[in-house]
């Protein structure tokens, strides 16, 4: 056995973590948007939103560090080229 290793297969959530990543990408893409440089940069509120969606399914999933960077990369591609 591994020392400091997790051997409990429940998986918990850091909820402030969570709720302040939420604020701080709230703030970016707001501010963004406020200075109104470029037309439809309103967009980058839902590519925010997903990719926070994205992000946490993917921490929590029970995928590898590789298989996670392939799907995140993959959906990154998709919503990124699709809006």
């Amino acid at each position: 056995m591994m020392i400091g290793a997790i051997t409990n297969k429940s998986r918990w959530w850091d909820l402030p973590s969570i709720l302040i990543l939420l604020v701080i990408l709230t703030i970016a893409f707001s501010r963004l948007v406020a200075t109104r440089w470029a037309e439809n940069l309103d967009v980058t509120r839902h590519i925010a939103y997903i990719g926070l969606v994205a992000g946490l399914a993917l921490g929590y999933s029970r995928f590898t560090s590789r298989q996670a960077l392939f799907y995140g990369m993959a959906y990154g591609v998709f919503f990124i080229t699709g809006d």
